[in-house]
């Protein structure tokens, strides 16, 4: 696997986990709206390819939209959101044409247990799950 596919292969998942799925509750503060507004914002656009240059402005959205939960976000979690929010900003500056693009990626081999910290506690404090 190459290390733009890898790199693709990790924030990719990380944007399609952002395709959540309400399970109840009533939970009306900031962080969960936000939350399920991203959801509802940006759930049929998650379905495609994050790295199509057509989807560039929504992934480029995305990464605003998560820095605004990551700033509502519970301190447990805060610096989760924020390093998810750094890594998807960097993932939408990737040239697909331009391997040296990727350079510093790296740096987010960490996005699957962030993006389980963020799973676990959004779940808990939102009831909301992960799709």
């Amino acid at each position: 696997m190459s290390r733009f596919t890898r790199t693709v292969s990790v924030l990719g998942a990380g944007a399609m986990a952002l395709a959540l799925t309400a399970c109840g509750g009533d939970d009306s503060s900031e962080y969960c709206d936000l939350i399920t507004d991203t959801e509802e914002d940006f759930s049929s656009a998650l379905s495609g390819d994050p790295t199509d240059p057509e989807n560039s402005d929504v992934m480029q959205d995305l990464a605003d939209r998560m820095n605004e939960i990551a700033d509502a976000a519970p301190d447990d979690v805060q610096g989760d959101w924020e390093y998810a929010a750094e890594a998807f900003q960097a993932f939408t500056e990737i040239d697909p044409e331009d391997p040296a693009s990727l350079e510093g990626m790296e740096q987010y081999a960490d996005m699957d247990t962030r993006m389980q910290n963020i799973s676990d506690q959004v779940s808990e404090e939102c009831d909301i799950e992960f799709g």
